[in-house]
């Protein structure tokens, strides 16, 4: 299919819409190619046929560092974007000290509502170990949610 193109009257700015524009909007595609082919027996109907080809959209992190009070610091994370086709992205994080340790998993739904309310889940295990051995001061353990519901 063709671009169309135009110009409002007065204006000096080219409007241009392509059939590919919101595809190539999403962010998850290298290319897309949208063909259409009439219906037989119908006057008006037509098949749209979509062909894009998708571009990495995971990461890996790894990190290594050292704080005064929390001693080494270890990180690794897995992140995935438009999981299996659903435009959701899901994450995994973990981080690691000598005071604490935390194990994250992150879901965020873009496209939540249709007037652009976004979802984002979080579910992560923390511990916080107990450095100053002070009376009545102990560690701490278990899991938290948390939810976020954001306008986009």
């Amino acid at each position: 299919m063709k671009c169309v193109r135009w110009r409002a009257r007065g204006s000096t700015r080219t409007v241009s819409r392509c059939p590919t524009d919101r595809i190539n909007r999403l962010g998850y595609f290298t290319d897309a190619d949208v063909t259409t082919a009439p219906v037989e027996g119908t006057p008006d109907p037509v098949d749209v046929d979509v062909k894009v080809t998708e571009k990495p959209t995971g990461t890996i992190s790894l990190g290594l560092g050292h704080g005064s009070r929390e001693g080494p610091i270890i990180s690794a994370g897995v992140s995935q974007d438009n999981v299996f086709g659903s435009g959701t992205s899901l994450a995994l994080n973990v981080n690691t000290s000598t005071t604490n340790r935390t194990l994250t998993v992150t879901q965020a739904d873009p496209y939540f509502t249709v007037v652009g309310i976004k979802r984002i889940t979080d579910v992560y295990y923390r511990t916080i170990f107990d450095r100053l051995e002070l009376p009545n001061h102990h560690g701490w353990s278990g899991p938290q949610i948390r939810r976020a519901f954001l306008r986009v």
